[in-house]
Formats: C-alpha cells, sequence, structure tokens
C-alpha cells in the first residue's frame, strides 16, 4: 500500500510525491502480467495529476486493472476522461445515504462524445449487493467491439490497384463524398462492422 498526503502540502511537494507513487507502481507493474491498482481519493486535482503521470509514464498496459473510488460523481473528474477512456479501469462513486450507502459502477467509453462516454454498469447496496445494470460486464473489453458505434477517420494507403474518386452527395459536406474502391476499402469495412464503428 502506497499513500499520498495532499491536505496541507505545496502543489510542487504533492506532485513529486504522487510522481514517485506512480514511478514505484510502474516497477510493480512491469514484474508481473496482471496488477490492479486501487486509487481511493475525493481530490479531483489529485485524480487528474494522478491520471496525467499514468498517461505520460505509460503506467497501465491492458492486463492491468484499475479501480478508482472516490466521492465525486463522474461529471466532476472531467480531467480523467482521456486516461478513464483508454485503460482497462473502473470509477465507484460512493453516494452517502443515511444508513443505506450506495455504490455506482462505471466505465468511460472511448471515442465517445463527453455526453455518452461515462456508462453506468452496476450498482451495490448492502441489502442488495452487486447488481449489473446494464449488459456490459465488468471491466470490459472497450477495444474488441465499440459499445457506442463512433465514427473514425481511418487513413487507407493508395494502391495501383484502387480506385479513389468523387460523386455526388447532398448529405456530405460540401455536397461530394469522396469515394475509395479497392481490397482495403472491403478490410476497412469488415472491420467496422465487426467492431461497431462508422
Amino acid at each position: 500500500m502506497m499513500k499520498v498526503m495532499v491536505d496541507g502540502l505545496a502543489a510542487n511537494n504533492s506532485q513529486g510525491q504522487i510522481t514517485s507513487i506512480v514511478s514505484q507502481a510502474l516497477e510493480i507493474r512491469k514484474l508481473s502480467n496482471c496488477v490492479t491498482f486501487v486509487v481511493v481519493s475525493d481530490d479531483a486535482i489529485f485524480l487528474t495529476t494522478f491520471a496525467e503521470l499514468c498517461l505520460k509514464l505509460r503506467l497501465m498496459i491492458w492486463s492491468s486493472r484499475l479501480l478508482v473510488f472516490t466521492r465525486r460523481f463522474m461529471e466532476e473528474l472531467d480531467g480523467l476522461h482521456k486516461f478513464l477512456s483508454v485503460s482497462n479501469s473502473m470509477v465507484f462513486t460512493l453516494f452517502d445515504r443515511v444508513r443505506l450507502p450506495r455504490v455506482s459502477v462505471n466505465v468511460v467509453l472511448p471515442y465517445t462524445g463527453p455526453k455518452y462516454n461515462i456508462r453506468q454498469i452496476a450498482d451495490w447496496t448492502l441489502a442488495q449487493g452487486l447488481t449489473l445494470t446494464s449488459d456490459t460486464r465488468l471491466f470490459p473489453e472497450k477495444f474488441s467491439k465499440f459499445l457506442v458505434a463512433p465514427t473514425l477517420d481511418v487513413g487507407i494507403e493508395l494502391l495501383p490497384h484502387h480506385k479513389i474518386y468523387w460523386t455526388q452527395d447532398k448529405h456530405a459536406e460540401g455536397g461530394q463524398r469522396l469515394i475509395f474502391e479497392g481490397t482495403m476499402d472491403k478490410t476497412v469495412q469488415y472491420y467496422a462492422k465487426s467492431m461497431n464503428f462508422t
């Protein structure tokens, strides 16, 4: 267990402690194929700094898991969006209710806008235990099939046997759509269908 005490410390001192903790966690991750990191904090600045350092130092690989426990609402954790969307992570949000606490279990989806990126997948209460609230499983495989179909830009190499041309399309920007035909297009269309993207 590693702790960072941020109350009453100067910002530079806190940053140094967080950097040290993330560096130590990276060494642990390098020694193991599967590590679960648990972060407990209600401090949005600490959580954002932690996320930025994890991205910078490449702490998380897909076999690593992250559990974030907080009383902050997901909407208050904007600084974590990028990190949570590309990592194998879940956020547990505790809602204080007198004698009946409830924990909401959420994931952040990749390649989605801010309105659609958060998906609640489970609830936990003392009375009912853990209850799945969607068809999404815990630690969903975010990149094998997108849960929310994003629109992606795809770069394709133009080879001699491919055809590329413009066609009229009143729904496209500027009234024209670029058409690409060939084996690469068929391959991208295959992946788009199987992975659920446009």
